[in-house]
């Protein structure tokens, strides 16, 4: 490793001489890359010492613009460009080795080799229909999407982000049926990794607080139903009970109302209902108001003079009004006491002084002030009944009494029978009756009835109960 002296003593054994003998060690002729390292890289580079080439794998998505190698070379050896410098490696770089007797020189190719994309990601998964982003979760590779309430799933058209270079089945664009999850799978641009994804479209509760339909059994026409100031306002006839009445309410779906659909309320008053949506939570109140229509008879019920002989017959088909007076009577200026229908008024006016001696017309004006009805009202004068003198009874015999289906009547002669309700209304007619009649009671309504029979001058008047 340094000069080593050599001694020669001569055969004399007297002369001597010193040697120096230096071994010189040549310079290096190797031009060799020996190794070959990136940062990036996913293996050992492979360095192939015939063709003079290396190739070194990166991951995909490296940026091979401006890599750093590590190199190592032949002793004494230089290279260019120099270890540790960067390059652009987006196409093969060519390396050129001088060997430390500065002669030798070798070329070397190095390429850098980008893997293909393995990533087998959905980035975005969205629908026309969502209420907001896609929730994605990378662990147990699923999505869920929420559409409004109402949304029909069954062909939905996603439009779906992968990993770069990735393909998906079903496709991107394509309708899917999300009544239920659909699994898609997610191909690398590799061609060989593949990764399934299950997507969840959640259909979110109905937040509609809505009446969309109220009635009763006794509204008069339907309901009128107001979104903008939540009411709800419902006819019914005059005279309908509205204490206890029993609504059927159809509501936005999968709401509920307070109080309860179909129990008997109380609308006396207005009534306020809450709704409450489906999510649970969204909520409205309404005001139900059930409207008593005003009255739109125009029934005179009874009618009647101080000087009458007897009920009034009120004819309510002809809307004819007949009363017998007694003999003697003053017919000019007779005062009647008019009961009318509820609510109704009349012209002239019950208790003013008429001229009955011709037909009197009546005007009733239903409580609805639109309907009305004239009714002629006759009066006549019996002359068989004086102011002094009593009826004179007749021979009738009514049986049963009270009575269900039939009346047996019988008379001493032929007579003119009439039955009359507890309002003066006639409601049987038998002209010319014999002298046994029978007649029919089943239809008419249970109650007290008079019986009023009139032969010439002559009358008499039973009380009968209808049971």
């Amino acid at each position: 490793s340094s000069p080593v002296v050599y001694t020669v003593t001569a055969e004399d054994g007297i002369a001597m001489q010193e040697w120096t003998v230096s071994v010189v060690v040549l310079p290096n002729t190797e031009t060799d890359i020996v190794s070959f390292s990136l940062t990036e890289k996913v293996a050992p580079a492979l360095l192939d010492n015939l063709l003079h080439t290396i190739s070194v794998e990166v991951p995909y998505g490296t940026d091979v613009t401006a890599l750093v190698p590590t190199i190592g070379i032949s002793a004494g050896a230089t290279i260019d460009p120099a270890s540790g410098i960067a390059a652009d490696f987006s196409s093969p770089v060519v390396y050129t080795v001088t060997a430390e007797d500065g002669i030798a020189m070798q070329e070397w190719t190095v390429s850098v080799v980008v893997l293909p994309n393995t990533e087998t990601d959905i980035l975005s998964l969205s629908l026309t229909e969502q209420t907001g982003p896609a929730t994605i979760d990378n662990l147990p590779h699923t999505v869920s999407v929420e559409v409004p309430y109402g949304t029909d799933v069954t062909a939905l058209v996603p439009t779906i982000g992968l990993s770069a270079g990735a393909t998906i089945d079903p496709a991107s664009g394509v309708a899917a049926d999300f009544s239920s999850p659909v699994v898609y799978t997610v191909i690398a641009v590799d061609g060989i990794t593949t990764q399934d994804w299950t997507v969840t479209v959640a259909v979110l509760p109905n937040t509609e607080t809505d009446i969309v339909s109220f009635s009763l059994a006794e509204e008069a026409g339907p309901a009128a139903i107001d979104n903008l100031p939540h009411t709800v306002s419902v006819e019914v006839p005059y005279g309908t009970d509205v204490t206890a009445l029993i609504p059927t309410i159809g509501l936005s779906d999968g709401a509920t109302i307070l109080p309860v659909n179909g129990v008997a309320t109380d609308f006396s008053s207005p009534v306020v209902y809450t709704v409450t949506a489906e999510d649970g939570v969204t909520m409205q109140e309404w005001t139900v108001t059930v409207v008593i229509l005003p009255n739109t008879e125009t029934d005179i019920v009874s009618f009647s003079l101080a000087e009458q002989t007897g009920p009034a017959i009120i004819d309510s088909e002809l809307n004819n009004i007949t009363i017998e007076v007694v003999k003697e009577t003053d017919v000019t200026a007779l005062v009647p006491t008019i009961e009318l229908s509820a609510g109704a008024n009349i012209d002239p006016g019950s208790g003013i002084s008429a001229d009955f001696s011709s037909v009197v017309v009546y005007r009733v004006t239903a409580e609805d002030g639109d309907n009305s009805q004239e009714w002629n009202v006759t009066v006549t004068v019996d002359p068989a009944v004086s102011i002094e003198t009593a009826y004179v009874p007749l021979s009738m015999y009514v049986y049963p009494n009270p009575a269900t289906d039939k009346l047996f009547v019988e008379l001493s002669a032929t007579a003119d029978i009439y039955i009359i309700d507890a309002l003066g209304r006639v409601v049987i007619t038998l002209n010319d009756a014999s002298t046994k009649t029978t007649i029919p009671v089943s239809d008419l309504e249970r109650g007290i009835y008079f019986i009023l029979m009139k032969r010439d001058h002559s009358r008499e008047v039973s009380k009968i109960v209808l049971d």
